[in-house]
């Protein structure tokens, strides 16, 4: 019995930690995102190099696969969302877009 409440203590608390990862707003030398995550789903704005994009996506295996779109609704690029060291990783899938617009292809944000 011991053993069966340490385990759902755990899973309790390990839901817990990984629903808040995605939540805040993150910066980097230029750029900054803001993200909301609500079980599965993730969504939030991100300004790159000055213009402001929205994203969405899912999580999967601790990491949120999104789409970064303009605010006409046109896709900008899928991105890879995830922690390392304390520190949010994005990579961008689009590395065409991401040139054309003068965007780093992989940034790195801190809280």
């Amino acid at each position: 019995m011991k053993k069966l409440a340490l385990l759902a203590f755990a899973m309790i608390f390990s839901v817990a930690v990984f629903a808040t990862e995605f939540n805040g707003t993150f910066k980097s030398d230029k750029n900054t995102i803001t993200l909301h995550q609500d079980d599965a789903m993730v969504n939030g704005v991100i300004t790159l190099n000055g213009v402001e994009y929205k994203l969405n996506g899912k999580m999967k295996d601790g990491h949120a696969y999104v789409d970064i779109v303009s605010k006409g609704n046109e896709l900008f690029s899928h991105a890879e969302l995830y922690f390392e060291n304390g520190e949010l990783k994005l990579s961008l899938a689009d590395f065409k877009a991401a040139e054309a617009k003068g965007v780093a292809v992989r940034s790195t944000f801190v809280k």
